[in-house]
């Protein structure tokens, strides 16, 4: 081939590749003008090899630069790289106070990655999950899977800096954006702001798809930030593929990203948005496929969120303007293809219920975007709006329809604003960028202009780390941490319970040929499971089988006879269950179930961290020992003189009513004990009942710990008898019921929305507090008022010693004491100080 021939061939394919997949210069930051008005570039030369001349290949894309033309930071940056390990320290400040999982969301990933590899499904999971993030987990457990890993504990471990990687990566790239914007220094800021973002860090250390799917958005707007042609359109339109396989949500900044770049290119320059759409399309089709193997239908979840997360908000605003017929017609078409039961409340309810309201996100702003951060992104908002640059402007709108759309949800956290922050932050940068200082090309700033910019970005970032590291900490990320501490008496006690078991078995004859398969599935590992199954999930030792139960107990209320079958079943085949006590004691059914094959191990309790959770009690299967701590246990025909001497009880307390009927009711307090429980170092009271008559009406217990000379300040436990499974209407004479509560010595110490205050006054300085126990059964009726007593009595005696007493005669007659309100005292007692309420012997007031 002569000279010519290599250079005409070189001409027309520089001639093909300014026709197909040049690049702008702007997307590299050669020309600051094309970039930020988004002009039509030239497209760069297409290559031609030498080797092979008539090959035609596409030229590769000019790097992304800063305005002034100088390289993005990158991994070599030395600022860069002290601001991912500044993200490393706060994310290990962040692994370091936080208990248990956070979300149940979080470990459903881990859940469904687990599932997939073993080629089983979730058990009880309604949740809408895209498979983008589940991948990412995979390998773990794949490797888990091929090596034969039973104890999964190291992964948690794994899967937590998997994730500390993906926020690096997102700084990374929010620092690239802001660079785009302003240059290094305001590369450096953006990453700043996301660095030391509250939110960021709470979930950096859990794994939730926000943070990788703000990795893929981020990606995706490097490379559509200014006007490219089609290989930028279809990079970009691949990372926002991905954005959608990571979390749905990003189908919000999908859309307006599309919609500003096509207004942006003024609807003649199709090749960018042919692009992203190719590009996008690969990551639909992808889930689509993947719904299908997962799900068993093409596109299922994909639907199910555009209807729940769009469907319903259509039907909301179609019944705002009065179409309420329409609106009906949409929600029921919209069930009726999810395959959900249809419900109707009416023509004008609200089809989404608002739990917080529109302007939420707005007032609590400062949750998200901290407060010395704030006049800088109003200042970069400004700017945005005034500068009239597509750079920005594309931030600024995707972001700003991001935030009506998600107002208008009645559900909001600021979680969902992971994927947002590669908007928030470079314009928050860029707001900093126009303090004075920054260097410009057209004339260098004064010495202390300089000087004063530093010190005041020094101070901006002293204060945003000090008030995001505040929220954090502020923030509960311990609340189910002690379902972990629960599990973890389980493995400390679980090898020997195994190495009996297997001892057992291998002493077991040979099963018959018929039951040989069912034999040798049989294992010796001890059997434990939650009523909170994620919060446990993955922290079952070796010698552990974890089990999962075949529906939630929050549900409890809506299931069948047949469903509720299934989960007393797989009750019935477990060593241990960990449980909360609420979920127990607004199910009698479930109740009595648990307390039929449990014992009581442990229980814990802080009010600081569980909110409205309850205690968390550890159950174990009945050993059948005497003083077994169970929650109740009721004997027939029993002997109260016996019971009483083999229980060695304090003296108790007879109590008379009488029926509508006028018939005689007597029921005794035979005693009552008093122990230590295992956990937390609360207590556990055990009250001894017996029943010499037929009971006709359903009586509560009203009983209270206080402690001398205040009285005002106790531990109140009003409730019904058996937790409610056996009420007193079912009693018949000769029945003995023992019943026990945990008793965490302060005022409303289950009350969320009370301060922790508990009893002792001064003697919580020491070791034990005196304590009076009172007592008194009454029927209260609708609106709470008191409407029958049984009353004290002396023993042997038919006359009860209330009605011998007057006002006259004090609180105490005939050597019963009685409370202000008429409660008897049953005995006294010395209460262990636990180690949440005692406090340091130095003198100080005791705080109230």
């Amino acid at each position: 081939m002569t000279r010519r021939e290599s250079n005409s061939d070189y001409m027309r394919g520089a001639g093909r590749g300014g026709q197909d997949g040049g690049s702008a210069p702007g997307d590299g930051g050669a020309s600051a003008g094309d970039s930020a008005s988004g002009g039509a570039p030239t497209e760069p030369t297409a290559f031609v090899s030498r080797s092979a001349p008539r090959r035609w290949r596409p030229a590769p894309l000019a790097p992304f630069t800063c305005p002034d033309g100088t390289p993005l930071p990158s991994l070599r940056d030395r600022g860069l790289l002290a601001l991912l390990l500044v993200v490393a320290v706060l994310a290990g400040f962040s692994w370091q106070i936080l208990e248990g999982y956070q979300l149940a969301d979080s470990v459903e990933y881990m859940e469904r990655a687990q599932a997939f590899v073993a080629g089983d499904e979730v058990v009880d999971s309604e949740a809408i999950r895209s498979f983008g993030f589940i991948a990412l987990l995979t390998p773990f457990f794949g490797l888990a899977e091929l090596i034969g890993l039973e104890d999964l504990r190291p992964l948690v471990w794994c899967v937590r800096g998997l994730q500390i990687l993906l926020g690096m990566a997102l700084v990374r790239i929010c620092a690239r954006l802001g660079a785009r914007l302003g240059g290094r220094g305001t590369g450096l800021m953006a990453g700043a702001v996301v660095a030391l973002n509250p939110i960021f860090l709470q979930y950096t250390v859990s794994p939730v798809s926000g943070i990788a799917a703000g990795v893929c958005v981020g990606q995706a707007l490097e490379q559509l930030l200014d006007r490219g042609g089609l290989r930028r359109g279809l990079y970009g339109g691949l990372w926002l593929g991905g954005a959608l396989l990571m979390a749905y949500q990003t189908i919000l900044i999908i859309a307006p990203l599309a919609l500003l770049i096509l207004i942006r290119d003024r609807l003649t320059h199709y090749r960018p948005l042919a692009g992203i759409l190719a590009g996008l399309a690969v990551g639909i089709l992808a889930q689509v496929a993947l719904d299908k193997v997962i799900y068993d239908a093409w596109g299922a979840s994909l639907y199910r969120y555009f209807f729940e997360n769009f469907g319903f908000l259509a039907c909301r605003m179609v019944d705002m303007v009065g179409l309420h017929a329409l609106a009906r017609t949409l929600y029921e078409a919209g069930i009726s293809a999810m395959g959900e039961e249809y419900t109707w409340g009416g023509e004008t309810y609200a089809l989404v219920r608002q739990l917080k309201p529109p302007t939420w996100y707005i007032t609590q702003m400062p949750r998200m975007v901290v407060w010395p951060l704030i006049p800088l992104g109003a200042l970069g908002v400004f700017r945005a709006v005034t500068g009239l640059t597509w750079r920005t402007s594309l931030l600024l709108g995707v972001f700003s329809a991001n935030l009506i759309v998600m107002s208008l949800k009645g559900s909001k956290d600021f979680r969902l604003w992971l994927p947002l922050l590669p908007l928030i932050a470079p314009l928050c940068a860029w707001g900093w960028q126009a303090f004075p200082g920054h260097s410009r090309a057209a004339a260098v700033p004064r010495r202390h202009w300089h000087h004063w910019r530093q010190v005041l970005t020094l101070g901006i970032l002293l204060a945003t780390a000090f008030y995001s590291l505040e929220l954090l900490a502020s923030r509960n990320t311990r609340k189910f941490g002690a379902y972990w501490e629960a599990m973890a008496m389980v493995n400390e006690l679980a090898p020997e319970a195994y190495a009996l078991r297997a001892a057992e078995l291998a002493r077991t004859p040979a099963a018959p040929e018929d039951q040989a398969e069912a034999a040798a599935e049989e294992r010796p590992h001890v059997r434990v499971s939650s009523a909170y199954h994620w919060a446990v999930f993955m922290r079952a030792s070796g010698f552990v089988d974890l089990q999962k139960l075949p529906h939630h107990l929050d549900h409890w209320d809506r299931y069948t006879d047949e469903e509720r079958g299934e989960v007393f079943a797989t009750l019935e085949e477990l060593d241990w269950f960990i449980t909360h006590l609420p979920v127990l004691e607004n199910h009698p059914d479930l109740m009595a179930e648990v307390n039929a094959g449990f014992e009581v191990h442990a229980a814990l309790y802080d009010h600081a961290t569980f909110e409205d959770m309850g205690p968390v009690f550890l159950l174990r299967r009945r050993t059948g020992e005497r003083d077994a701590m169970t929650f109740f246990d009721v004997f027939r025909n029993a002997d109260p003189a016996a019971w009483r001497r083999e229980h060695l009880l304090p003296p108790g307390m007879v109590f008379l009513g009488q029926t509508q009927t006028g018939q005689q009711e007597k029921v005794a307090l035979l005693g009552w004990q008093y122990r230590n429980m295992p956990g937390d170092e609360h207590g556990w009271i055990t009250y001894h009942w017996y029943a010499y008559t037929d009971i006709d009406g359903n009586y509560t217990a009203v009983d209270r710990l206080t402690t001398p000379p205040d009285e005002r300040r106790s531990w109140q436990n009003n409730h019904a008898l058996a937790y409610g499974v056996v009420p007193t209407s079912d009693w018949r004479a000769g029945t003995i019921l023992r019943e026990s509560y945990l008793v965490v010595a302060a005022a409303d110490p289950f009350d969320v929305t009370q301060e922790y205050r508990p009893i002792g006054g001064a003697w919580r300085r020491g070791d034990l507090i005196p304590a009076h126990l009172w007592m008194d059964l009454a029927r209260f009726d609708d609106e709470g008022q008191v409407s029958a007593r049984l009353e004290p009595a002396r023993a042997g005696s038919d006359r009860p010693v209330r009605a011998e007493a007057d006002s006259g005669q004090g609180r105490t007659w005939d050597g019963f004491e009685f409370s202000r309100d008429d409660l008897v005292q049953v005995g006294r007692l010395f209460l262990p100080v636990a180690p949440s309420a005692r406090v340091p012997d130095d003198g100080r007031p005791i705080p109230d």
